[in-house]
């Protein structure tokens, strides 16, 4: 299925439905399955994530209702069973000062090492406040995470805010995208990811990426890199990249 994004012009406010779950397979397969990944990749972690079971737009508010399954689950459920995962998340469609949109290549301790993607990830417990899932706080928390610094510094991030809501897609899931605009060109940004790679790995910790990848703001050398390496980009990156220079 094509991915749609749409821009977001209402408040968006995610439920946590307690009295349902999300999808639950057979336990023995699934983690029969995620043990054989853990085998050969040690470190990815099995936590709470979140699908999404339906949403609906009321007085100027889209509201979605979440269920906690298991990042095990999800993970058996689309490369298993080739099911739609549903599972909320955030990520940021980011831009430097001197116009280059940032993206990463997935590190050897991703489920999908050598994606290239945006700035983000699967909501999680962390981001569960008051009964609601915090877009604000999983995006804050992803971004620390994975560039080593936080997203409300004003030193380093001129703004940041909620710009589109992804769904369809191959596996269905949906998407709160940000849109991030940097107060570092881009090899400022680059300089600073090599010193935190240093660190996290003096800590013993993988880097998300393992490396950056920047595409000029311009159309024709925008094509010419996403043409490149076609099966390695996430499927939003060609739609983000073409909304956010409509803009320019």
């Amino acid at each position: 299925m094509v991915v749609e994004i749409h821009h977001v012009d209402h408040p968006i406010q995610v439920n946590l439905e307690t009295s349902v779950s999300g999808y639950q397979a057979d336990e023995k397969q699934v983690y029969g399955y995620w043990d054989q990944l853990k085998k050969s990749n040690p470190y990815i972690f099995d936590g709470i994530v979140y699908q999404v079971l339906g949403f609906q737009e009321r007085d100027q508010l889209l509201t979605f209702q979440v269920a906690p399954t298991r990042y095990a689950q999800f993970v058996y459920r689309g490369q298993v069973l080739k099911k739609p995962t549903n599972i909320a998340y955030t990520s940021a469609i980011t831009q430097t000062k001197d116009r280059q949109f940032l993206f990463g290549v997935m590190g050897d301790g991703a489920i999908r090492p050598a994606m290239i993607q945006c700035v983000g990830g699967a909501l999680d417990e962390q981001d569960l406040l008051d009964g609601q899932l915090s877009l604000e706080h999983g995006m804050k928390r992803e971004w620390e995470e994975e560039m080593g610094f936080s997203i409300n510094d004003q030193k380093m991030v001129r703004t940041w805010s909620l710009a589109y809501l992804k769904t369809k897609g191959k596996k269905d899931n949906y998407g709160f995208i940000y849109r991030v605009e940097l107060n570092m060109n881009a090899k400022e940004v680059d300089q600073y990811y090599q010193k935190y790679k240093i660190q996290l790995k003096e800590r013993g910790e993988l880097p998300e990426f393992d490396r950056l990848i920047f595409v000029p703001a311009n159309h024709q050398k925008a094509e010419q890199m996403l043409a490149t390496h076609q099966n390695q980009w996430n499927e939003n990156i060609k739609r983000l990249i073409e909304l956010e220079l409509m803009r320019n």
